[in-house]
């Protein structure tokens, strides 16, 4: 199998698909955007003004540059990459066009000037940035990377919860219709779970098309570490939320209902929107994304992982949270829910007040009960949770399979 990765944007699951194809030697080419560009600037900003902050900035995502480099790479865009920077981090009313859809059209562009698909079997593509790519090379098996929820099922679920204010996080029409026509060219829709195939298929797409591999977890790195738990004693329970700050993961509804409660709340991630954090009630803490080794020690150090998102394909802080022995409070429009055994507690998306009940009820932990929620999560390797390289494992024995069945010829996986 010989295969090309059309790489928008860098996250787990793509890397993981990359990372195998690399090492097997079946990638011949990943379409990037100019990742180092933030670090670029920030180096030349700290030796320029004096900035330590930038300078160590710069490090920081230098490092995280190069650790995702693969032999195949071939940068496209450095215009996309500006673009999505701008997109995400100014405020404007044309942000969601900027952040959302222009950069991911634009990359669209750059990578059907450049890709050569001779000899290759399969194109993976990312939404919103394949609609160029799939229509110019029908050749090869085109795969639509489902990341997210359709777009629409998105956009309904973002104006449910929180009316015209969900706007600067609602696709564009624009972008909505655009991936909805490379849902239409794809042969294969992979999904991370049911929640994102129900709702694929509730849209239109043809279920013969969608293969649902769950994503993988990090068992090794996210565990129980009986020490940060008995140096970080506690008399009330310790919350913690993991992502991205914004609408669609519930945290203006989480803060909502944490105010007044006899808990302790610390919400880790980029923040995407201001408002959302304005005013936060004094039992809440912003610390800010954290590294993956931080963020591990730092789930040892709280009793339970509360993320109430609206909408979510599959966020897999929950699994890692479990696995290090923390109670999981999510909703039924995460996907990732679907990994978590019995015990763990899943509320209606929106819910505010089953929500601040549930939080209510929950209780500090000692070692020995996180010992037993991990073992659980543990006990499920093989069946409902694999490791990184098991996902990427199962996706491509998933396209070696309809490879053969649609008669492509020999393929060697």
């Amino acid at each position: 199998m010989r295969v090309v990765i059309s790489c928008a944007f860098n996250e787990n699951a793509i890397w993981a698909l990359s990372r195998h194809a690399s090492s097997h030697g079946l990638l011949t080419q990943r379409l990037v955007p100019a990742w180092d560009l933030a670090s670029t600037a920030g180096r030349r900003v700290g030796a320029v003004l004096g900035w330590d902050a930038a300078t160590r900035f710069a490090e920081r995502k230098g490092a995280k540059v190069a650790a995702s480099h693969l032999p195949e790479d071939v940068e496209i865009s450095r215009v996309t990459e500006l673009i999505r920077i701008a997109g995400a981090r100014v405020r404007t009313p044309v942000t969601p066009l900027l952040g959302q859809y222009a950069w991911k059209a634009q990359f669209d562009r750059r990578v059907g000037r450049v890709l050569r698909t001779d000899g290759t079997d399969v194109v993976i593509g990312m939404p919103g940035s394949s609609l160029r790519t799939f229509a110019r090379h029908p050749g090869p098996v085109r795969v639509f990377h489902a990341i997210d929820t359709h777009p629409r099922a998105r956009n309904a679920a973002l104006r449910q919860a929180y009316g015209r204010r969900a706007w600067a996080e609602t696709y564009p029409e624009v972008l909505s219709r655009r991936i909805e026509a490379e849902l239409e060219l794809a042969d294969v829709v992979l999904v991370p779970s049911e929640v994102v195939r129900t709702g694929m298929v509730e849209h239109g797409v043809d279920p013969a098309k969608i293969e649902l591999v769950p994503y993988g977890v990090d068992l090794d790195r996210f565990r129980v570490d009986p020490g940060a738990v008995e140096r970080s004693p506690s008399t009330r329970p310790r919350l913690i939320c993991v992502g991205q700050i914004s609408l669609r993961k519930g945290i203006p509804l989480l803060i909502e209902a944490v105010r007044g409660l006899d808990v302790q709340l610390s919400l880790v991630g980029q923040v995407f929107d201001r408002g959302v954090v304005r005013d936060l009630p004094g039992n809440v803490d912003l610390l800010g994304a954290l590294s993956p080794a931080d963020l591990a020690r730092a789930y040892n150090r709280h009793d339970a992982m509360v993320l109430p998102t609206v909408d979510d394909a599959c966020s897999l802080v929950v699994a890692e949270a479990a696995a290090s022995g923390l109670r999981v409070v999510t909703t039924s429009a995460n996907g990732a829910g679907e990994l978590l055994p019995a015990g763990h507690v899943i509320v209606a998306p929106g819910d505010v007040v089953e929500l601040r009940r549930v939080l209510s009820s929950l209780s500090v932990l000692d070692v020995d009960e996180r010992r037993r929620i991990s073992d659980e999560v543990r006990s499920l390797t093989g069946s409902r949770m694999r490791s990184w390289a098991g996902y990427a494992e199962t996706v491509f024995a998933s396209l070696v399979r309809r490879l053969r069945g649609s008669g492509a010829g020999p393929v060697v996986a």
